[in-house]
């Protein structure tokens, strides 16, 4: 981040904390998440040999409703709030459903990514599938607010990444983190990573938009 450039995190953040709805379906994502963990726990406790078909399943499911309800949601919310209008879960919602296939995929692509949690490291394996989801996860964001396909957005959104990184460097290392150490936090940071990718993606396109 040059000199010259302000971050935007702490208008970020003001967003996300004077419009808790904007937390809304990252909220929903972190509460499944935790459902599954004390779920996965306590039937391993009775059967350790579903261990690990219950951890596949319990990873395909957040990445696909981290896509799907927590990106796509977002997104629509966050594209309401900058026009001025009201914001309902509902109405994203209606907008979200046509995009269900796209979506779907890129939650497909953060399940197969996120599948290094079962790396036995502990920590590293967290690591890993942080570095991979704040790549990742543009995507989903680009499908919504630009009209991509799964394809156009994951390499577009590989690019914006790298775009927040050079003109941003807090935020892209905010959402660095909190994707990081999301899961050994049982999801909390998910409330913070998700609306916080949103909110740095949008801005980013905003300003490309008023240069042209």
């Amino acid at each position: 981040m040059s000199s010259a450039t302000k971050s935007m995190a702490p208008e970020h953040f003001k967003a996300m904390f004077s419009r808790l709805i904007i937390l809304a379906p990252a909220f929903i994502v972190f509460v499944i998440t935790l459902v599954f963990s004390i779920g996965i726990g306590l039937a391993a406790q009775r059967n350790p040999s579903m261990l690990w078909g219950l951890s596949i399943a319990s990873i395909a499911v957040v990445g696909v409703l981290t896509s799907v309800l927590g990106l796509g949601l977002t997104s629509f919310l966050v594209a309401d709030m900058r026009e001025g209008k009201a914001l309902s879960l509902s109405s994203s919602w209606g907008k979200v459903k046509p995009l269900f296939g796209p979506l779907l995929l890129i939650g497909i692509v953060l399940f197969i990514t996120a599948l290094t949690l079962l790396i036995p490291v502990s920590i590293v394996n967290s690591i890993i599938q942080g570095i991979l989801w704040t790549f990742i996860t543009p995507s989903a964001v680009l499908i919504c607010l630009k009209g991509e396909t799964p394809v156009q957005a994951l390499s577009n959104g590989f690019s914006r990444i790298i775009e927040l990184a050079d003109r941003d460097s807090l935020t892209f290392v905010l959402i660095l983190v909190f994707y990081m150490f999301s899961w050994v936090t049982f999801g909390v940071l998910y409330v913070l990573a998700i609306p916080l990718t949103v909110l740095a993606i949008e801005s980013l396109l905003r300003a490309k938009a008023q240069l042209h």
